[in-house]
């Protein structure tokens, strides 16, 4: 499935590869838990949709970056629990979040992750 929402991804299907990796992330929560690594893969793949939703309607607008900001913050906090704070999937989430704080107008907050 997770396949099927990134096919659908590139062919600019964005709202149903955003229902299917809802459904993704769900399905991986039930099965393997939520501190699975491929369960926190798919959440910061859905904190990345919604950030790219996001940036193609508007910098300016909060919208979907809040929820962006959300599940970016539950992963990192995740990553950092399960594979530690030097891991390059944890530095790449400071950064995802960094950059959805930049985006809101909340630079200082994000220079200081």
């Amino acid at each position: 499935m997770a396949d099927l929402a990134a096919t659908y991804h590139q062919q600019g299907r964005s709202k149903e590869a955003e229902e299917i990796k809802l459904e993704v992330l769900e399905l991986r929560k039930e099965v393997l838990g939520e501190k699975h690594p491929d369960t926190i893969y798919s959440m910061a793949d859905l904190a990345a949709t919604y950030h790219q939703q996001d940036l193609a309607a508007t910098y300016h607008q909060q919208g979907r970056s809040k929820e962006a900001e959300e599940i970016y913050v539950e992963v990192l906090e995740l990553r950092k629990e399960v594979l530690g704070e030097k891991h390059p999937d944890t530095i790449h989430s400071m950064a995802d979040l960094a950059a959805t704080y930049h985006q809101q107008g909340r630079s200082k907050e994000a220079e200081e992750i």
